[in-house]
């Protein structure tokens, strides 16, 4: 008996070791200021544009999307933007590029067109900050030293990047080399993949290599939204997430609903532009607003959670006591076509006390006081202007804040939806709250 208490107490220490120190990914959560977005895999590459071409690069840049691209070194050092270690698949040649010289790489073409293996620098050079760029590091040893001629280039680089990679010690060196660059781990089943079971595989099919890169973001392979470690990472520490790779329509429709950032390939120009917006709304309690949002024509869906402050994972009774910056906000996703960001605010504003300047109905503190999170400038002189024409015909101050979008943190699963999973209790809360007045009376 006391030796199995013993083997039980060991295997809750290691599971402890696993969860918090060697999984876990870096807590506080850095400025991504625009790189949360998609990214086009390879570039925009096609049948006739080969991909990590500099033509794939100029399509998407031409469409205004984010490039992902991979890059490794030459035998002397000169670093090109390509995929596979070995050069066959898109040149022909059976060489690892490792090991042919930058003189041997440029004489290679891509997929039988007039496209070369374009050098990093060019690269950057085409870009310019146009775009956002995701750089994958190539690697799958030891070896650093990518990372030592890389973090120089990127150091020059004015425009927005992040970097990620499947190897966590390339993490850990780029992290160290480019003070306060967005990192993120590559992740997929190793041990499926390459069908080897060894302690790397196991190690990284675990995600326990986190603990050198201590990664900003979760970058997975689809085929493992639902595993652990990617629940874990993503769910539990609530790391930004990334999915690869993306194809059809209905597939990139499904990750944008999952709050989930494309890395995508071959999909048309019409397919990556159609547009799925959020819109961001404190309204006081969270439970009480949603139904209202979710029966409007061409709302997608509606996810409560918390916004505007500035503490990391914010839970529900943190929130409530007043204790993180945030208010209690519902994240609305829309397709712009069938309505408005103009049209959701007015329901906002149809459902709430405007003219309350401590809370809404009996829920008070800032956690409960109105605001906008306006995306852009364009949302910002929408809510502004109907702010103000509110105030003329009312002839009082409204209090309702319109302030920059800095992040959404979802709200536990018991949270959603909750006038549906408790009708009833949700009935006595619209009374019991004083919102009965405003809420719809059929209901």
């Amino acid at each position: 008996m006391q030796a199995a208490i013993i083997i039980l107490a060991v295997l809750a220490a290691l599971f402890l070791l696993y969860v918090f120190v060697l999984v876990r990914p870096k807590i506080k959560t850095p400025d991504f200021d625009g790189l949360l977005c998609e990214y086009a895999h390879r570039g925009l590459y096609s049948d006739n544009i080969p991909e990590n071409s500099l033509a794939a690069f100029e399509r998407a840049l031409k469409e205004g999307v984010g490039v992902e691209l991979d890059i490794q070194l030459s035998s002397d050092g000169e670093i090109f933007v390509f995929h596979d270690s070995n050069a066959k698949r898109m040149t022909g040649v059976d060489k690892n590029l490792c090991k042919m010289t930058s003189k041997e790489i440029e004489t290679l073409r891509l997929s039988g067109t007039d496209q070369r293996i374009p050098k990093f620098t060019e690269v950057l050079s085409l870009i310019d900050g146009k775009v956002p760029i995701l750089v994958e590091l190539k690697g799958e040893n030891l070896d650093t030293s990518l990372c030592d001629v890389a973090a120089p280039v990127l150091k020059e680089y004015s425009g927005p990047y992040i970097v990620e990679s499947f190897n966590p010690f390339l993490i850990g060196r780029i992290k160290k080399l480019l003070k306060g660059v967005i990192t993120g781990q590559l992740y997929t089943n190793v041990c499926k993949d390459q069908k080897k079971y060894n302690p790397i595989t196991v190690f990284l099919t675990l995600m326990a290599f986190n603990f050198v890169s201590r990664p900003d973001f979760i970058a997975f392979n689809k085929e493992c939204r639902k595993s652990f470690p990617v629940f874990l990472t993503t769910r539990f520490f609530r790391a930004p997430k990334f999915v690869w790779t993306v194809r059809g329509k209905e597939e990139l429709a499904s990750v944008r609903l999952l709050g989930e950032h494309a890395i995508f390939e071959r999909l048309s120009e019409s397919t990556v532009n159609d547009p799925v917006r959020s819109a961001y709304f404190a309204g006081g309690c969270f439970w009480c607003i949603t139904p209202d949002f979710k029966e409007k024509s061409g709302v997608i869906s509606v996810t409560a959670g918390f916004s505007g402050g500035d503490e990391p994972n914010p839970t529900y009774e943190d929130v409530k006591r007043q204790k993180t910056g945030h208010r209690e906000t519902v994240k609305i996703d829309y397709d712009p076509s069938s309505v408005s960001f103009g049209e959701l605010f007015d329901i906002f504003l149809s459902k709430v006390d405007p003219f309350d300047s401590g809370g809404q109905f009996i829920d008070r503190g800032r956690s409960y006081t109105l605001a906008v999170y306006c995306l852009n400038d364009e949302e910002k002189t929408v809510a502004l202007s109907k702010i103000a024409n509110l105030e003329k015909s009312a002839g009082k101050k409204a209090f309702v804040s319109a302030e920059p979008f800095k992040s959404f943190w979802e709200a536990g699963e018991e949270h959603q939806d909750y006038y549906l999973k408790h009708p009833e209790e949700f009935a006595c809360e619209l009374i019991s709250s004083g919102r009965k007045k405003n809420a719809d009376p059929n209901m």
